[in-house]
C-alpha cells in the first residue's frame, strides 16, 4: 500500500500546473477514491499535509539523479517538464530558472542547452527549424537538460520524443537494452536518434497559448505554472535575514509604485510580478557582490544625486531603496520620471 506522503508527492509532480485551490480539490477527490480501496482512515490528514511550492517540486525533479529506468524498459521514470510562462515573450521563465539557480549554465556535471526559436519573419525558415532540431538531436545523446523556448514550430517533429516512444536497437546478453532511440522528423525524413538515460527536457510555453494547445500535447508533460513571486519565495526560503531585508524593500517599492500610479509604467499590469522581478535581480546582485570580497557598488549618477540631498553617508538600505526605485522608473516615460522626483525624495 503506498503511503499518503508518496501519493501526495506523485500528485505534486503531475498536477502542480493547477492553482493552489484547484490542486487541493484534486487531492481531496483522489484520496476519497483511495479510501474506497484502502479503508476509510487512509489519507485522512491529506488536507493538512505540507504542500511543496512549485519551485521546490520543479527543483527536485530537475536535480533528480540520472534516470535508470531506461535500463529495464522503454520509458523514463517520469514525464518531461513543461513550464507555463506568464510573459508573452517567454523570457521570464528562462531568466528565473537560471537566476534562481534551478538551472546552471557551465555546470560540468549536467550541461544545460537552451534551444530557442525567433518569431521574426526573417527567422521563420525551414533552415532555422532544421538547425534547432539538430541541436535537440545532439542534446538527446548527452546527459544534459534541454530547455526548449518558443519551439511551437518544431514540436510536431518531436512527438515520439515527448511521448517517450523509444525503440531498442541492441540488447546485452541478459536482455537489457544497450541502445535506446527516438524518431525525430527533419523535413520529410525521420531519423532514429540515440537517447541518453540522463537526458532531461523542459518545454516553455506562454500562458496565453495554453487554452489553444491540444490537450494530448499538454498531457505529455508534468506542468508547472511559474511566476516571479514563486521564484522570489524560493530565494528567501532558507534565509530569514535576507527575507526581512527584502520585505522592507518590497514595502517601500510598493508605496512608490502606488504613489506614481500603475499607469505610469509600461507593461506593469501586475504590480506583484514587476516588483518581484526587480527584487530578484537585486538578490542576484547581492549574491554576486558577496562572492567578490573586494567589489564596490557603482552607483548611477542620478541615484548619487538623490542620495546627496539626504545625507553624506547613506546607509545600505537607503541606497537599495533609491536604486530599486530608479530601476522601476526605467519602465516609465521621461515625463513621468520628472513628475515623481519629489515623491522619491519624500
Amino acid at each position: 500500500v503506498p503511503s499518503p506522503a508518496v501519493v501526495m508527492q506523485a500528485l505534486e509532480e503531475n498536477f502542480k500546473g493547477l492553482d493552489h485551490q484547484d490542486f487541493r480539490k484534486l487531492t481531496e477527490v483522489f484520496f476519497e477514491g483511495l479510501r474506497r480501496v484502502y479503508g476509510h482512515e487512509y489519507g485522512k490528514q491529506s488536507g493538512s499535509m505540507h504542500l511543496r511550492s512549485e519551485t521546490e517540486v520543479l527543483g527536485a525533479m530537475l536535480s533528480r539523479d540520472v534516470d535508470k529506468s531506461l535500463a529495464s524498459g522503454r520509458r523514463f521514470g517520469s514525464r518531461f517538464l513543461m513550464v507555463i510562462d506568464p510573459a508573452e515573450d517567454q523570457t521570464l521563465a528562462v531568466r528565473m530558472l537560471f537566476g534562481s539557480g534551478l538551472l546552471r549554465q557551465g555546470n560540468k556535471q549536467r550541461e544545460v542547452k537552451l534551444i530557442a526559436l525567433s518569431d521574426f519573419e526573417a527567422d521563420i525558415t525551414s533552415l532555422t527549424d532544421a538547425e534547432a532540431l539538430s541541436q535537440v538531436r545532439f542534446a538527446l545523446a548527452q546527459p544534459c537538460t534541454a530547455v526548449l523556448q518558443n519551439t511551437k514550430r518544431i514540436n510536431g517533429a518531436l512527438y515520439d520524443l515527448f511521448n517517450q516512444t523509444f525503440s531498442v536497437m541492441a540488447k546485452t546478453e541478459d536482455n537489457t537494452p544497450r541502445s535506446v532511440y527516438a524518431n525525430i522528423a527533419v523535413g520529410e525524413s525521420t531519423y532514429p536518434c540515440q537517447v541518453n538515460p540522463g537526458f532531461k527536457c523542459v518545454v516553455i510555453i506562454k500562458e496565453s497559448d495554453v487554452s489553444s494547445t491540444p490537450p494530448p500535447f499538454l498531457s505529455r508533460f508534468s506542468k508547472f505554472r511559474m511566476t516571479a513571486q514563486n521564484f522570489l519565495e524560493h530565494q528567501l526560503e532558507d534565509d530569514p535575514s535576507l527575507s526581512h531585508q527584502i520585505d522592507c524593500l518590497q514595502e517601500k517599492l510598493s508605496q512608490f509604485f502606488e504613489c506614481a500610479g500603475p499607469d505610469a509604467f509600461f507593461g506593469a499590469k501586475d504590480k506583484h510580478s514587476v516588483l518581484a522581478q526587480i527584487l530578484l535581480s537585486h538578490i542576484c546582485q547581492l549574491k554576486q557582490s558577496q562572492q567578490k570580497s573586494n567589489s564596490q557598488t557603482v552607483l548611477d549618477g542620478w541615484v548619487t544625486n538623490i542620495l546627496s540631498r539626504h545625507t553624506s553617508k547613506p546607509n545600505p538600505e537607503l541606497i537599495a531603496v533609491v536604486t530599486l526605485c530608479a530601476r522601476l522608473l526605467q519602465l516609465a516615460p521621461p515625463e513621468v520620471a520628472i513628475l515623481v522626483l519629489d515623491k522619491i525624495n519624500k
